[in-house]
């Protein structure tokens, strides 16, 4: 009797910390966006930013110069995982050109969202310089890595931080890992920079601060959503 005894306590033991894990990561809030606003939740640069035909547009284009301009939700959260499919459709200048998630951002009062309007870290895919970097609001450069990038093509981004370290993932590949201390916690969002349209769809953040939110139907209601506009048309 006493190996039965020891083995379900064994078991009772590796189902709790199962269990544990789960629930410390049982926060997820998702946006497919699909309708025809942005949800209110979505802080910052909001007349930048629109939802048309199931994916979220943002654009930052102007003659001369052009700013970082970007959308978050959350406040304070510290550890999760971010996601975002990214497509540069076209470009403003073709210099500073991205589509970029935004990691940890702690706004600053009373300073309007701009490139350095607040600290928090930048995940992009620059198509001008043919790059993945990720650098500080300040400008500051952490990492970059020679990638070719196509415009007019998606892309997943994936970031996962957790405590001091970050790891960043295109396309399921990871491709690099740094430790940083000035970020330690933040909200979450989605970024452009000089182009006159990016892409965003599948937004999705896991983490213990995060609230259980969907914000819209699943990618297979969306699809079918999506083909019966298709033969109405």
């Amino acid at each position: 009797m006493k190996p039965i005894v020891i083995t379900i306590f064994v078991f009772v033991g590796i189902f709790n910390m199962a269990l544990f894990a789960t629930t410390a990561w049982a926060g997820n809030l998702h946006d497919h966006f699909v309708g025809t606003s942005l949800n209110e939740m979505w802080k910052g640069d909001r007349n930048h930013f629109s939802i048309e035909n199931g994916n979220l547009v943002g654009i930052s284009a102007h003659p001369v110069g052009t700013f970082l301009r970007f959308i978050y939700i959350g406040n304070g959260w510290t550890d999760y995982t971010v996601r975002c499919r990214v497509n540069v459709v076209q470009p403003n200048l073709l210099i500073c050109t991205k589509g970029a998630l935004l990691i940890r951002y702690q706004k600053e009062e009373g300073i309007v969202p701009l490139r350095k309007g607040g600290q928090g870290v930048v995940f992009a895919l620059h198509v001008a310089s043919q790059k993945v970097e990720v650098y500080r609001l300040s400008g500051e450069y952490l990492l970059s890595v020679q990638t070719p990038l196509e415009l007019k093509k998606w892309y997943e981004l994936y970031a996962e931080v957790k405590g001091n370290q970050f790891r960043f993932y295109l396309d399921g590949k990871e491709i690099g890992n740094l430790i940083d201390a000035k970020s330690s916690f933040g909200a979450v969002g989605v970024a452009v920079e000089d182009a006159m349209r990016v892409l965003c769809d599948d937004f999705s953040v896991t983490g213990p601060d995060v609230p259980d939110i969907g914000t819209s139907i699943n990618a297979r209601g969306k699809m079918a959503i999506l083909w019966g506009r298709l033969k109405a048309q």
